[in-house]
């Protein structure tokens, strides 16, 4: 059962300010649209506009339909991040996939999630800023990509800012390199995703020749519970 009626992530999935489309459940937006927030915050919002990136030039740069692929997206002068990689998702019909990507940009808005409002805390950067990390992955909520990013830019200042991406407008340009993979990613949250590949990664543990008796019954015989869905796996 889970702790809230939305994960994180279905709420990341809302998060992205005047681009992209509406991730599917209307009636999980009604309820994030009717929960009130203080003034300085974002509440989580449905993606409306796939426009706001014209410049964005993808390549496919390795791999095939069905495998791994690779890609580099590049974008241009005015375009918009978030818009930019949802539209581009959504072309390419992604299931699964992670980024990074270096560049600049003109001004973002950046939040940092307040669980107790279920809104972001707006952290803007209203200058042209060095993009020194950007890092974002793709998944699946409700049948459709939802693309969340997290990014650390500096500007003139040389003071580091940076949190959860819900805007940023591109100057003059961005280089972004992503590796898509077959198989969805799919959950009820972030951390479920991470519960899931830890619990791989416990039972090829457990599996393996190298894992000693004592601590391979361990992890065979121990109960394990997802800390966001509650759901005990073995």
């Amino acid at each position: 059962m889970l702790t809230h009626p939305l994960s994180r992530r279905q709420w990341l999935g809302f998060s992205a300010l005047g681009c992209g489309c509406v991730l599917g459940a209307s009636a999980a937006f009604a309820q994030a649209a009717s929960t009130p927030v203080p003034a300085g915050y974002t509440p989580p919002e449905p993606v409306t506009d796939l426009t706001k990136a014209p410049g964005l030039q993808a390549k496919l740069i390795g791999g095939a339909e069905g495998r791994v692929r690779s890609y580099a997206v590049i974008f241009g002068k005015g375009d918009e991040i978030m818009c930019g990689m949802t539209a581009f998702a959504q072309r390419e019909r992604l299931v699964a996939a992670n980024f990074t990507a270096i560049g600049a940009i003109e001004s973002g808005l950046f939040g940092w999630f307040d669980k107790q409002y279920k809104a972001y805390r707006n952290l803007p950067v209203n200058e042209q800023a060095e993009v020194a990390s950007l890092v974002g992955d793709i998944g699946l909520v409700n049948g459709k990509p939802a693309v969340h990013i997290h990014a650390v830019v500096v500007p003139k200042d040389g003071i580091a800012r940076g949190g959860h991406v819900l805007h940023a407008t591109v100057w003059p340009t961005l280089e972004l390199f992503l590796t898509a993979y077959p198989t969805p990613l799919m959950g009820s949250g972030p951390a479920h995703l991470a519960f899931q590949a830890a619990m791989r990664r416990l039972s090829a543990f457990a599996a393996s020749a190298s894992a000693s008796r004592l601590v391979a019954k361990d992890i065979s015989d121990r109960s394990w519970a997802c800390p966001e869905c509650k759901r005990v796996q073995r």
